[in-house]
C-alpha cells in the first residue's frame, strides 16, 4: 500500500534502477543480447518519466510510448522537449 506521493515516486525510481542493473548485467555478459539491453534501458527511462509525472501529480495513460510521456513531462518542464530534440537531431 502506497502511503504518499513521495513513496510512489520512490517505487518508480527503484523499479527503474532494477532495469538499469539488468541492462548493465547483460552488457557485462560474455554474449551480449542487444535487444535485452535496449529493452531494459527503455523500461528504465519510461519508469523515470512516470516518476516525474507522479511527483508533479500529473495523470498519464497506461503506455510504454516514451514520446507520449515526454510530451506530458514537457508540459510541466519544457526542458524535456529540448532534450528530446537534441537526441533526435
Amino acid at each position: 500500500m502506497v502511503n504518499s506521493i513521495g513513496e510512489l515516486v520512490r517505487q518508480w525510481i527503484k523499479l527503474a534502477e532494477k532495469d538499469l542493473i539488468t541492462s548493465k548485467q547483460v552488457l557485462d555478459a560474455e554474449s551480449i543480447v542487444t535487444e535485452s539491453v535496449c529493452f531494459h534501458a527503455q523500461q528504465a527511462v519510461e519508469k523515470l518519466l512516470k516518476a516525474f509525472l507522479v511527483k508533479h501529480q500529473a495523470e498519464f495513460p497506461n503506455t510504454h510510448n516514451l514520446m507520449v510521456l515526454i510530451n506530458l513531462c514537457s508540459k510541466i518542464d519544457p526542458e524535456f522537449k529540448k532534450i528530446w530534440k537534441k537526441r533526435t537531431s
